[in-house]
């Protein structure tokens, strides 16, 4: 076995704790879905992920801190940041698991996408520049590297906020729900999909 190999096995090993976290993060949001159907099973899969990922930092909350700092754009110039990090991920995972009113709900689809966008820029910045740095996602022991695979992670996330805004009834999944989204398309009117509830 040559070292390439030796080097993409090793990789494959230490993604484990990753693809773990997202079959309990999937199951979870699915049986949240089946329990209280309120909400679509994709705003329990946003609320479960992000609500997931954010408690994880908290375990070594300076240890993460140190290790976002290398590579975020924004944690770079302002290390405060990285202290508030993991605490908005909580509050955004709680409001999309528990807001079942969906106020507020335009305002965190657009701080959960920018996150996704920085995310996604981010990753995409270490992978092109070759250097070898874990990724401050979850549980910093873990020292998960920096791979295409977080790129896709936050790019699914940014696609499922955007399908949400283009279809913004996909966040509900109750019959009755007709009155929620019309309050929460007053937030944003010109919203695609909104238009049914004006």
């Amino acid at each position: 076995m040559n070292k390439e190999e030796c080097c993409h096995i090793e990789e494959k090993l230490s993604l484990r704790p990753l693809y773990l976290l997202l079959i309990v993060i999937g199951s979870v949001s699915m049986s949240l879905s089946f329990l209280f159907p309120i909400h679509s099973f994709m705003m329990y899969l946003m609320g479960v992920w992000f609500l997931a990922f954010g408690l994880l930092k908290l375990y070594d909350l300076r240890g993460f801190v140190e290790a976002f700092c290398k590579y975020d754009f924004i944690a770079r110039r302002w290390k405060s940041y990285g202290y508030l990090f993991p605490f908005l991920e909580i509050a955004i995972g709680l409001i999309y698991i528990f807001n079942t009113s969906m106020l507020y709900m335009t305002i965190v689809n657009m701080v959960a996408f920018i996150i996704s966008l920085l995310g996604i820029a981010s990753a995409y910045s270490v992978i092109k520049s070759g250097e070898k740095i874990a990724c401050a996602c979850m549980w910093i022991k873990w020292k998960l590297p920096m791979t295409k695979i977080t790129v896709l992670e936050n790019f699914f996330m940014a696609f499922m906020i955007v399908y949400m805004f283009v279809y913004p009834e996909s966040m509900l999944n109750t019959s009755n729900s007709d009155h929620i989204m019309r309050e929460h398309c007053k937030t944003m009117p010109e919203m695609s999909g909104c238009e049914k509830y004006r």
